[in-house]
């Protein structure tokens, strides 16, 4: 019996080392991915080509006082005065290393815009989410990081 629970005990250590997901993660989560990514979240850091930006930078950039993520995929951006901003979807891709979003956006009342986003997660808890997206304009590249906490 000791030799069992000795076993046990190895076998869990093993696998609490040996599991992050993502880089930035703590280790072992008996949640899934998409568990841990339902709900609120507010953006709280931003740094753009690793050099960390003002707060009111982040409002300039990220003009959303939360995002939403809901089962079934469904993805919101709300504006600072609680409008909803962004309507589109998300989903888990590349091994659940990348965060895909997709929908439109209204500017005014005559103009809608496509944004597809790719972010590549850096660590996904139940209390927060670190992003990297990639944003190539042809001449430059230019690297957004964006941390959030979960609000919910």
């Amino acid at each position: 019996m000791k030799y069992c629970i000795a076993f046990l005990l190895l076998h869990f250590c093993l696998l609490n080392t040996g599991c992050k997901k993502y880089p930035q993660d703590e280790g072992l989560s008996l949640k899934t991915p998409e568990s841990r990514l339902l709900g609120k979240w507010k953006p709280v850091k931003f740094a753009l080509n690793d050099l960390e930006q003002s707060t009111s930078v982040l409002s300039v950039y990220f003009p959303y006082s939360y995002i939403e993520f809901k089962d079934q995929g469904s993805y919101q951006e709300f504006s600072q005065d609680g409008q909803l901003r962004f309507l589109g979807q998300w989903q888990l891709q590349d091994g659940k290393k990348k965060l895909y979003t997709f929908g439109t956006f209204s500017i005014g009342t005559t103009t809608t815009v496509t944004l597809n986003r790719t972010w590549v997660i850096e660590k996904l808890t139940k209390k927060n989410l670190t992003v990297t997206l990639l944003q190539e304009d042809g001449m430059n590249e230019k690297k957004w990081k964006l941390e959030l906490d979960n609000i919910q």
